[in-house]
């Protein structure tokens, strides 16, 4: 057996069926964006020129989160929302294929909660991988997987697109 066959035989089994696939598509989307959300933050940081020190960015409230996201440094607290969201979204979105294949192999391991959470928080990272969404787009119809596929595309496009943006902001203000 070759080894892309296996890589694409261990993503096949951590991406169920097709409710599974969107799961997996629809967290990757969330998670992929907080790269050039917290470039872009960092450019509308510098244009406005904000002296506020990021120490003293405070999130322990709601009050000042909100205070936060009406601040020019809203592209950063948002870009931080989406990695802690998409984390926590990865992790739930697993939990159902970890516990099927857990009953299977229940006789021979622990299931218990840690171990079912541990064994998930590691599927979400194999989830994450062009193997997984190559996967996931399989098990959807083909003009789905033809727009998701455009969109993971976009969302690769946007990451140089933010640094360009960030460095003709860096320019521009220092200059």
């Amino acid at each position: 057996m070759a080894v892309t066959d296996e890589v694409e035989s261990l993503a096949g089994r951590a991406v169920g069926g097709v409710s599974d696939a969107w799961a997996v598509l629809g967290v990757r989307l969330v998670r992929r964006l907080w790269v050039p959300c917290l470039v872009l933050g960092v450019a509308w940081v510098v244009w406005t020129g904000t002296t506020q020190d990021v120490s003293e960015l405070r999130l322990a409230t709601v009050q000042e989160i909100v205070g936060a996201l009406l601040s020019p440094f809203v592209g950063v607290v948002l870009a931080l929302g989406l990695r802690v969201a998409s984390t926590v979204l990865g992790v739930v979105a697993a939990l159902p294929v970890v516990r099927t294949d857990l009953r299977r192999a229940r006789r021979r391991m622990a299931t218990g909660v840690v171990h079912v959470v541990s064994v998930a928080i590691g599927l979400r990272w194999l989830r994450t991988t062009t193997a997984a969404r190559d996967v996931a787009l399989s098990r959807l119809r083909p003009p789905v997987a033809r727009t998701m596929l455009l969109l993971d595309r976009v969302e690769t496009a946007l990451v140089p697109v933010a640094v360009l943006v960030l460095l003709v902001v860096v320019a521009v203000a220092s200059g």
